[in-house]
Order: C-alpha cells, then sequence, then structure tokens
C-alpha cells in the first residue's frame, strides 16, 4: 500500500466519525427539543389561561375607571361650588368687619 492509499483509508475514516458525530449530535438536539416541548407546552398553556383572566379583569377595570372618572368630575363640580360659596362668605365677612369698624365705641 502506497501513501495516497493510506491517506484515503484515514480520511474515510475521519469522514465517518465526523457522520457518526454530526448524526449524534443531531439526535440529542431532537431529544432536547422534545424534552423542551413537553416541559414548555404545559407552561405556556397555563400562561394562556392566566392570560386570559387578566384580559378579562382589564374589561372589568375599564367600566370602573370610567365611573371613577364621572365621580370625580362630579367631586370637582361640588368643589368650585364650595370655592364659590366660601368666596362669597369671605366678601360678607369683609363687609362685617367694616360695619363693626363704623359701629361707635363707648
Amino acid at each position: 500500500m502506497d501513501i495516497t492509499g493510506i491517506l484515503t483509508i484515514i480520511g474515510i475514516v475521519v469522514m465517518l466519525g465526523l457522520a457518526g458525530g454530526f448524526a449524534f449530535g443531531a439526535l440529542k438536539v431532537k431529544q432536547l427539543n422534545a424534552k423542551l416541548d413537553s416541559q414548555v407546552a404545559p407552561k405556556l398553556d397555563d400562561l394562556h389561561g392566566k392570560l386570559g383572566n387578566v384580559k378579562a379583569a382589564c374589561a372589568q377595570a375599564d367600566p370602573l375607571m370610567q365611573s371613577v372618572n364621572v365621580a370625580l368630575d362630579a367631586l370637582d363640580v361640588e368643589v368650585v361650588k364650595a370655592d364659590g360659596k366660601l368666596n362669597q362668605l369671605k366678601g360678607l365677612t369683609g363687609k362685617i368687619s367694616g360695619v363693626v369698624e363704623m359701629l361707635p365705641t363707648k
């Protein structure tokens, strides 16, 4: 056997080793993928269920926020009315103070 025959045999053995390594790697990746699918799929299903619950809660929160906004607007109107009454009272107390100062003292 000459050197080219030996190198050919070594090349074939190396190529077969690489092919076996790639096949083994592909099997391990497939096993890992199956394992991840079996572990991740239930968690994703659970997450979808929780997301549905959150969507339902958000749907209930929106009308509640609208009611709160209406109540705050009504409260704001009442505060403005009270401020107007206090301003009237301030003017009235100023007039009363002026009248009391004009009263004769003994």
